[in-house]
């Protein structure tokens, strides 16, 4: 709504806004280096490279130290929409770049291309294979549902740009002549690059793709509007998504003090209203070769912005939009992360599609609870004073400089109904200093209602209201740390020529997670023999693995009955743990595998994939109390997506904290023992029935966001299990 205000003002407004003396001003530099030069906008805060469209000139390929040929993939291929593809955007009082830049295998990390994932079919040329229409490209052949690997015999549609500007006295904007772009330009309003594509073709399909990107002298955002209209005589419809390949770290990729925010619907009891939005910054990790990648279904998403930024230097930036979004799609790599906003477009002949999206920046902020038309709010409690009060600060960041601004703030108990209220005028705020307020005193701990409201005199800059806890940690914390204790995780690893391990996917989820509990890891061949100090400094055993060495079995069970602690997950051969009595399961009656269920990349199957996997419930009410369950939100308040597991039967003395339940569309439900845990001698045994990855094939469901609650899942259950305080 806020948004929508902002289109409502308009744009001669939004230029009377920009203080005396901005100016925005239009380049032209082959920032990529492929002999195409890009179009630089920049204004005193944003640094904004665009691609223009224009094919690149071939090049010959470089050669590696055996003389072999380094394939380079072609930007201009079947899939990303290289016209208005943003190469990177620069916040340049700070200097910071927000996207990654990395050529790794077969794609190109860098920038926020865009790309309408689900194709066009118009005709079957043959059987099984069909020509297809793809906005933002052209027409091509291939296979199946048309998806990017097996689409050939690409024929490119040309981009067309035009160049306007306008001074901050003028009404109307200026175009500038094709044959006049030489050299930099500079405007004291504004400066427009439009970007537009027609699709014409001999099966009556046809589209226009129209993307026009503004930005304002004063202004640290950059203005985008997107319209697809159908120009054909048959309907047709498409998923849209841009990809942001962020980067904000060290070395073109982030680092551990990333950090990223989608609002989604907060895992908590039924029946809460709609100011319910769960904001919270969640940390950004990098594993490799383990990852992140799910979808963020439409029931969850709360507001349509994604904001991240780093804790180290404050910097901070927003990705807004002013329609609703079907799904996020949100994975991490070794060197870039991006969560994906995707819309569904349906068009019937003389339809079009049109929306908007707005990409700030600024410096101040350790997280973002809200955006408006004018910034972004975060809020805190602040740490105890001496007399144990805390103090909530309110911290408001503008996309432009203000001088005069007031900042309202109601906060109601929702215990006691206790309402309170305060102005703060006369305040000035900047894109890299926010406006800062504190109120008080506030207990934590305790469930509030806030609005916060900031204005430039009768403009409403922003206006967010929230109910939340009102927390002294963060959501996804967790009591206790291993305080170094030492960790053995055992995996079918293989070694490389050099001898040295590789460690797959599910043993690094479980290096990252025990790690972030403080234990000091290290990593085994389920075969290896080690040394006597590793199993005597060892507090807990990790099982990671189908079956373990009869050997390293042994040493398991004289560890744990002395004390250590044993986690093992599915799925097992349970014949290699028959003649020990140390698992708290006494049969594996079978095995599901949904791997099937994944849905096909980009297409709208991504709106109930959550149906067709299983989740994780308490078992009982005594369960909720386990601490390994402390905090962790379960179906249906937040989705796991497991889709693989199997059907055991617990031992008589164990105790079932876990079980499975199935989505809406599963195929065969059930309410299986998902983690079963048993005291065995003077330690704890653990078994959880699927891998740590959720055994799909790729981890359809992150829980929550970048692995948020997945990470804390692992650290309680590896604090508990060890006796970790």
């Amino acid at each position: 709504m806020q948004i929508r205000a902002l289109v409502g003002i308009g744009a001669a407004l939004c230029l009377a806004a920009h203080g005396a003396g901005s100016t925005v001003t239009r380049d032209y530099a082959d920032v990529d280096g492929d002999g195409v030069p890009e179009v630089v906008l920049s204004n005193e805060f944003l640094r904004v490279e665009i691609m223009t469209g224009e094919a690149a000139p071939p090049v010959e390929p470089a050669l590696d130290a055996e003389g072999n040929p380094v394939k380079v993939v072609y930007k201009y291929g079947s899939r990303f929409n290289w016209g208005g593809w943003i190469y990177n955007i620069s916040y340049l009082p700070s200097g910071r770049s927000w996207l990654a830049s990395v050529n790794d295998k077969n794609q190109n990390w860098y920038g926020i291309p865009e790309e309408f994932e689900e194709t066009v079919p118009m005709a079957e040329l043959e059987p099984g294979r069909y020509v297809f229409m793809l906005p933002g490209i052209g027409v091509a052949e291939g296979t199946g549902r048309g998806f990017r690997g097996s689409l050939k015999e690409v024929q490119h549609a040309p981009w067309t740009m035009l160049e306007e500007w306008r001074n901050s006295e003028d009404d109307v904007w200026q175009a500038l002549a094709e044959d006049d772009r030489e050299g930099p330009r500079s405007a004291t309003g504004a400066w427009r690059l439009t970007f537009t594509q027609t699709i014409a073709t001999d099966f009556g399909y046809a589209c226009e793709y129209r993307k026009e990107m503004t930005l304002y002298a004063g202004e640290s955002r950059l203005h985008t509007r997107r319209s697809l209209r159908n120009t054909g005589e048959k309907a047709f419809q498409t998923t849209w998504f841009t990809h942001g390949f962020w980067g904000q770290g060290v070395d073109n990729g982030y680092d551990q003090d990333s950090w990223s925010s989608i609002p989604v619907t907060p895992p908590a009891a039924a029946g809460l209203g709609p100011l319910r939005v769960d904001s919270e910054a969640s940390d950004v990790v990098s594993m490799t070769p383990g990852y992140h990648w799910g979808a963020i279904s439409i029931d969850q998403i709360s507001e349509a912005w994604h904001a991240l930024g780093n804790r180290a230097t404050g910097d901070v930036f927003m990705n807004s939009f002013d329609g609703k979004l079907a799904w996020w799609r949100v994975w991490t790599d070794a060197k870039t992360y991006s969560c994906e906003p995707f819309m569904i477009i349906n068009l019937f002949p003389g339809q079009a599609r049109e929306w908007r999206s707005w990409r700030g920046a600024g410096q101040g902020l350790s997280g973002v609870k809200g955006e408006g038309p004018g910034g972004m709010v975060d809020w805190a409690l602040t740490a105890p004073a001496l007399d144990g009060e805390q103090q909530l600060e309110i911290a408001f960041l503008p996309y432009r400089v203000w001088q005069d601004l007031s900042l309202s703030l109601t906060i109601e108990d929702l215990a006691n109904r206790d309402r309170r209220q305060q102005q703060f005028q006369g305040r000035a705020a900047a894109p890299g200093e926010p406006l800062r307020v504190q109120f008080g005193p506030v207990p934590a701990g305790r469930d509030y209602r806030l609005q916060v409201q900031v204005r430039n005199g009768d403009e409403l800059l922003l206006d967010v209201s929230r109910e939340e806890i009102l927390r002294d940690k963060p959501r996804t914390a967790w009591d206790g740390d291993a305080k170094g204790a030492g960790a053995l995780i055992f995996a079918h690893l293989r070694r490389n020529d050099a001898g040295e391990l590789q460690p797959t996917r599910v043993s690094q989820f479980w290096q990252h997670g025990l790690q972030a509990a403080g234990f000091a890891v290290s990593a085994h061949d389920v075969n290896d023999e080690l040394d006597d100090a590793l199993w005597q400094n060892a507090r807990l055993v990790v099982i990671a693995a189908g079956r373990i060495s009869p050997a390293n079995l042994r040493q398991v069970e004289k560890l744990v009955q002395a004390g250590a602690g044993l986690l093992v997950q599915g799925t097992i051969d349970f014949r290699a743990f028959e003649l020990s009595d140390i698992l708290p399961i006494s049969m594996v009656q079978g095995e599901l595998n949904l791997r099937a269920s994944s849905p096909r990349d980009g297409t709208r199957e991504f709106t109930t994939v959550n149906d067709r996997l299983y989740h994780l419930i308490a078992a009982d009410t005594a369960a909720l109390a386990h601490p390994v369950l402390a905090g962790l939100p379960l179906y249906p308040e937040s989705y796991q997506g497991i889709g693989q597991l199997q059907l055991v039967v617990p031992r008589v003395d164990a105790q079932v904290l876990l079980r499975y339940t199935g989505g809406a569309q599963v195929v065969a439900p059930l309410s299986s023992p998902a983690l079963v845990v048993r005291p065995y001698g003077a330690g704890r045994v653990v078994y959880f029935a699927s891998p740590i990855d959720w055994g799909a094939a790729t981890p359809w469901s992150i829980w929550s966001r970048l692995g948020e609650y997945h990470r804390k899942f692992m650290a309680q259950l590896a604090l508990w299990a060890a006796d970790c305080p």
